[in-house]
């Protein structure tokens, strides 16, 4: 992914452009929230940050948290919680080891570096620290290459197709982190209306009952730590 390609999702965000209803989107964060807690070992504890907070649609829901996004527009939307900043996750502007617990949905794909940018959640966490993320499970749900069409993002959301287990295991370890853990869910589309719900909820519901098959799911949820010196 090129600077030019975060520059165009910069703008596309700000520019509010996507063709998605928010008609369910409570639901679905309760969902891939609930996913994602079903992989962490303990309960978040320090200082907690979001990135890739967008418009605030999981903000807070681990706790009060600072929050992060690129688009300023998106950041202006949110009406409640503590701090929130536009910048970027492959360099963020907080001070060494000042957070506990990192988090965000949707976002890793968007990296122009995954690793610079997992070595940054390092950076800025406590030894013994946790980071958790819900993410596009891309190398493997063939929905994903079909979703952008959906929502009107291809140019933003292309370069989504690094996204894999293996991937993200070995960038988290080059950016220094330990006891990985992941998981995979989700089939069912949220955002653009009832009927495309429920048919696609179906196909999650026989996805989900085997597990050779449940990593062609739509996400992929993994969680890691940064070693106590």
């Amino acid at each position: 992914m090129t600077k030019d390609q975060k520059r165009l999702q910069r703008e596309w965000y700000d520019d509010n452009r996507a063709l998605c209803s928010l008609e369910m989107m409570d639901e679905n964060n309760e969902v891939h929230l609930g996913r994602l807690k079903k992989i962490l070992t303990a309960a978040p504890s320090g200082r907690l940050l979001e990135v890739g907070c967008g418009s605030g649609w999981y903000g807070d829901r681990f706790g009060p948290a600072v929050a992060i996004d690129i688009s300023l527009e998106s950041v202006r939307k949110i009406k409640t919680g503590g701090p929130r900043l536009v910048g970027d996750v492959e360099n963020l502007p907080f001070k060494d080891e000042s957070f506990g617990f990192v988090y965000g949905f949707g976002i890793i794909h968007h990296l122009e570096n995954i690793e610079k940018g997992l070595r940054e959640t390092a950076r800025i966490l406590e030894p013994g620290g946790v980071i958790a993320f819900g993410a596009e499970n891309s190398s493997l749900c063939p929905m994903n290459y079909v979703f952008p069409f959906m929502y009107g993002n291809w140019n933003v959301e292309k370069g989504f197709v690094r996204i894999s287990k293996v991937n993200i295991k070995k960038n988290l370890a080059k950016a220094g982190y330990e006891n990985f853990m992941c998981s995979f869910g989700g089939f069912a589309v949220y955002g653009l209306n009832r009927i495309v719900y429920r048919v696609t909820k179906v196909i999650e519901d026989i996805v989900s009952k085997s597990a050779a098959v449940r990593k062609f799911s739509g996400f992929m949820y993994f969680t890691a730590k940064k070693p106590l010196r």
